[in-house]
């Protein structure tokens, strides 16, 4: 039984909101933004239930009108390796020590962001042309994601890493993420609800919380268009960064 007092549902509230608008503008950040307080006041399955509901609803608003800008074949490449991440993430997260995969996928995370952000002639134009055009490439990455997403579910950086890698305009950018992440969050949501027992409260709490993300969400679209593809790119490096930071913080705390 969730017990939540108005102070707390007005906090709920307001951290969905400012979530939701970050996800709206850029495509990523709702998970990271939410999960410290979510976690703080909910049991740890119930924050996760609550996190995959938000994610779909902030991300299945906008994929009509963004999946025009989706390059189709990059976005099934990445699909397909997904499904193949899926089993093996939610494997994992049953069988292995959670704290130690966070912590790794968290160092990597931010490895990779400070490569790019200090030095992005590190990825040569023939390798984001070649990579752009691999099959191989988007499969394995699609595959990561998927492991992330069951495992740990944070699915955004490493997508958001690859695009941002192959210098693909923000609004393909944001829209193959989203896109991406409204498919791995409904799988996930399948995953998850089969195997943990569903809390009704939480149920009725991302019922009461969906009209704020819808209205954060859109509201962060709109925004979109008001941000150009350099200061795009440094807000995603900088979300990404924070969130393999936070992820290796909160295993150590």
């Amino acid at each position: 039984m969730v017990d939540i007092d108005l102070a707390d549902a007005i906090c709920f509230a307001v951290v969905t909101l400012g979530a939701a608008i970050v996800q709206g503008a850029l495509g990523f950040g709702f998970t990271l933004l939410t999960i410290s307080f979510f976690l703080a006041s909910l049991s740890a399955s119930g924050a996760i239930q609550l996190i995959v509901v938000l994610n779909l609803t902030v991300t299945l608003l906008l994929v009509r009108s963004l999946w025009r800008h989706v390059p189709r074949r990059l976005w099934l490449t990445l699909a397909a390796g997904a499904v193949v991440g899926f089993p093996v993430g939610m494997w994992v997260f049953k069988t292995t020590n959670v704290d130690q995969i966070k912590f790794a996928a968290g160092g990597v995370v931010v490895l990779f962001a400070l490569i790019m952000w200090f030095d992005v002639a590190m990825l040569p134009a023939r390798f984001r042309r070649s990579a752009r055009h691999s099959n191989a490439w988007s499969i394995g990455i699609g595959a990561v994601a998927g492991f992330m997403t069951t495992a740990l579910g944070m699915p955004g950086p490493i997508v958001l890493l690859y695009l941002s890698g192959l210098s693909l305009n923000k609004d393909v950018v944001r829209a193959t993420t989203i896109t991406f992440l409204a498919f791995a969050y409904s799988i996930a949501l399948l995953f998850h609800f089969t195997l943990v027992p569903v809390d009704p409260d939480v149920l009725i709490m991302a019922g009461l919380l969906a009209p704020v993300a819808v209205i954060g969400s859109w509201s962060g679209h709109l925004l979109s268009r008001r941000i150009g593809n350099r200061s795009f790119r440094h807000a995603v490096l900088v979300l990404i960064a924070a969130s393999g930071t936070f992820t290796v913080v909160s295993v150590l705390r």
